[in-house]
This record gives structure tokens, sequence and C-alpha cells, in this order.
């Protein structure tokens, strides 16, 4: 239990970036209907990472699975950082949907994790 509240935490700190900082990735001129499109891709984002997370769950260790959403978090955090020079609506879009696939990833992770490692308790 102890090796996953570091993790736990880091993906709440996932969360709250998403929460609040996400929608500042977009350009200051942004419309409704952009902001509308922003979150679709960011929820389409989510699905492939749920998908992904199970998938590579079964197909290499837990441990590895979760060295790997560790990895992905930081890539794409550089990546956010690396591309604000550059900010268009694609540029968020793309943006959005990695996040979509890390912040799910890692949320699927920590509940196989959670119900391979406790069977599903805390």
């Amino acid at each position: 239990m102890k090796s996953l509240i570091p993790l736990l935490i880091f993906d709440g700190l996932i969360l709250g970036f998403i929460s609040t900082s996400s929608t500042k990735l977009m350009p200051i001129e942004s419309s409704r209907v952009d902001i509308g499109i922003f979150l679709i891709v960011l929820g389409a984002g989510c699905i492939v990472g749920g998908f992904v997370s199970g998938y590579l769950s079964d197909l290499i260790s837990m441990k590895n699975a979760g060295r790997l959403a560790v990895m992905a978090v930081l890539i794409v955090s550089v990546a956010t950082v690396f591309v604000q020079k550059f900010l268009g609506m694609w540029v968020a879009f793309v943006i959005a949907f990695f996040w979509g696939i890390v912040r799910e990833y890692m949320e699927g992770w920590l509940y196989v994790a959670c119900s391979r490692n406790f069977n599903g308790r805390l």
C-alpha cells in the first residue's frame, strides 16, 4: 500500500492540472465551441488511455506498466511546456488528447494495481 501512495498523489496532481490549467493551453480568442471540442478530444484520449492501460497491464508486468505511466506523464508534461510557444487550436487538441491518454492510463493502472495486489481493497 505504501508504494501506491506517491502514485495516488501524483495522479491527483495530474487531475488537478487537467481540471484547472488545461484550458489555458488554448488560444485566448477561443470560442465556446472550440473549448467544447477541446474537452471532447480530452475525453477521447481518456477512452484510448483506458484501453491501453488494460492491454499493457496484461501484456507486461505491473511494475513496468507503472513505470511506463510515470514516464508518459513526464514526457507529456515536457511536451506541454515546449509547445507553449506554438499554441494554436490543433496543437491544443493534440496536447489534450495526450493528456487524456496519460490521465486515464494512470487511473486504469492504479485500479488494476489495487485489485491485483489488494484484492480490490485498500
